[in-house]
């Protein structure tokens, strides 16, 4: 009879178990048309995200820059006493004025904006105030702060 122990099943949970993921990490992305400048909107702040959320987030950036240059936004200020709106209003802020200065740096470079779940959120919103060529949502929320929508 064999017993496994806490920290020999930590062992096995802690390799990768996606038969997909390394033939992606293979896999070189082609740049997009126009060299654009890729937006990416954290969707919570940093110290709230888990470290497979931290790990995640690493992958993408890393696998976004393959395709043009990637500029991450994060809030600026305080964010662990925050409520969701006014961090969700924070985002937007910040989002705006990086664009601002994005485009004063880079004028005539194309925009996209991507976030996940409340990041998908702030760039709908920023996108509706400012002008970008594309908007990314991946895990777009269905209920925000007023409930369903």
């Amino acid at each position: 009879k064999q017993g496994f122990t806490m920290e020999s099943l930590n062992t096995l949970l802690k390799r990768n178990w996606d038969p997909v993921l390394s033939s992606i990490n293979q896999q070189k992305l082609k740049k997009l048309p126009d060299n654009p400048l890729l937006l990416l909107i954290s969707n919570a702040p940093s110290s709230s995200l888990n470290p497979m959320a931290l790990k995640r987030n690493k992958f993408w950036q890393h696998q976004l820059s393959g395709m043009g240059k990637v500029i991450h936004i994060a809030p600026v200020s305080n964010t662990s006493s925050m409520s969701i709106a006014s961090y969700v209003e924070n985002m937007i802020t910040t989002t705006r004025s990086k664009i601002l200065e994005v485009k004063g740096h880079f004028p005539g470079r194309p925009l996209i904006l991507i976030g996940w779940h409340i990041g998908a959120l702030v760039a709908t919103h920023v996108a509706l105030m400012e002008f970008v060529q594309g908007v990314v949502c991946l895990g777009f929320p269905t209920m925000g702060i007023y409930g369903n929508r």
